[in-house]
């Protein structure tokens, strides 16, 4: 299972601290499935769990050991990528994420198509601390 909003945050700010004393880059990435109140409306929440329990899945393997995918509520999730050394390489990563979360979910025999967004955030350009990082890429 993926860690929580509070760990998330805990390993963001030790990214941070490590990103300022190397100076290196680290980025936020938050991924939210569109129009996933509709999917448990209709489908009913159980259904909706084993849909964010695969998105999680898929999230744990497009990205690097390094990283860091967390779970931050309801069908929010972020990602922490450390050791950026351009903007780029979080843009493809952004977008594997989004082609694979395009990719048909299989629950208990329902087949459920939807979409993902992603917003980036770039440390320390676009946020100093974890939160503003964070809430900058759930605006972006």
């Amino acid at each position: 299972s993926l860690p929580n909003r509070t760990l998330f945050l805990d390993r963001l700010r030790q990214a941070l601290l490590s990103a300022r004393r190397f100076q290196r880059g680290v980025t936020v990435l938050f991924v939210d499935l569109d129009r996933f109140k509709d999917i448990n409306d209709h489908f009913g929440h159980d259904v909706g769990d084993l849909m964010i329990q695969e998105m999680g899945q898929r999230l744990s393997r497009i990205i690097r050991d390094s990283d860091t995918a967390a779970r931050l509520g309801g069908d929010e999730f972020a990602i922490i990528q450390t050791d950026v050394q351009n903007i780029e390489d979080t843009i493809v990563l952004a977008q594997r994420i989004i082609d694979e979360l395009c990719q048909p979910f299989d629950c208990r025999g329902i087949r459920l198509h939807s979409t993902a967004s992603v917003g980036i955030t770039l440390f320390p350009e676009d946020g100093e601390n974890p939160e503003q990082l964070v809430k900058n890429a759930d605006m972006a």
